[in-house]
């Protein structure tokens, strides 16, 4: 994936699904160079909470962020609250604590589906 990314050609790039890959926290450094980057899929990586909060500084477009079955903690997690224009949010089965959950909630008013199944929030 870094070779992937790194090669600069990406910049416009809008969609990315990285799903049942050996993504780390590890690439977040090269997915920060896709500031136009409005769909992710991180679907059962590991991609954890030092990934997110450097995408959560950076990707301010993302609309969609699929979290499904990663090692993310509410330490990461409350980072997502800067995703101003984030819509959908999947943290099915993350450590998500119901606390969390409720934070986000209020701080993300622009969200219209969230994916809770399979932690403390369910």
């Amino acid at each position: 994936v870094n070779m992937l990314l790194s090669s600069g050609s990406f910049g416009n790039l809008q969609v990315l699904s990285l799903a049942f890959t050996r993504v780390t926290s590890e690439c977040a450094h090269q997915l920060i160079k896709l500031p136009d980057l409005r769909y992710l899929n991180l679907w059962a990586t590991q991609f954890g909470d030092q990934g997110l909060q450097l995408i959560s500084e950076h990707l301010h477009k993302l609309q969609v962020l699929n979290l499904c079955e990663t090692p993310v903690t509410d330490l990461g997690l409350a980072s997502v609250t800067g995703l101003k224009n984030l819509r959908k949010l999947n943290l099915n089965s993350t450590s998500l604590s119901a606390d969390t959950f409720h934070e986000l909630k209020a701080a993300l008013p622009a969200l219209q589906e969230v994916d809770v199944r399979y932690t403390e929030a369910w």
